[in-house]
């Protein structure tokens, strides 16, 4: 553990840019997004109760969907953002592989 948090900190504070800090991160950004769409879901719950009865329970239905597709949609962009190191990953050992050959 130690060692990935020293990782991150010289990746934070390199200006060359050789090394991501996004895939050591991706899992907590992930974890606060979540706390983040559950805190609107519940403001929307609350606000929906504020309004009445009725109110409030259309908007615990609401807000399932709404904290579903925030959900969803973070987890979408994340697992984008990691395709595209994974495939910068696989083009650096193509390019290896070609320099081997030569």
């Amino acid at each position: 553990m130690e060692e990935q948090e020293k990782s991150l900190g010289e990746g934070v504070f390199e200006f060359t840019f050789t090394k991501f800090v996004t895939p050591k991160i991706v899992g907590a950004l992930y974890g606060v997004e979540i706390a983040l769409a559950a805190v609107f879901a519940l403001g929307l719950i609350v606000t929906g109760f504020m309004h009445g009865g009725g109110w409030g329970l259309i908007a615990i239905i609401v807000s399932a969907l709404v904290f579903v597709c925030l959900v969803l949609t973070a987890r979408v962009a994340l697992e984008g953002a990691m395709l595209i190191f994974w495939i910068a990953d696989e083009l650096k050992e193509i390019g290896r592989s070609k320099q081997e050959e030569e």
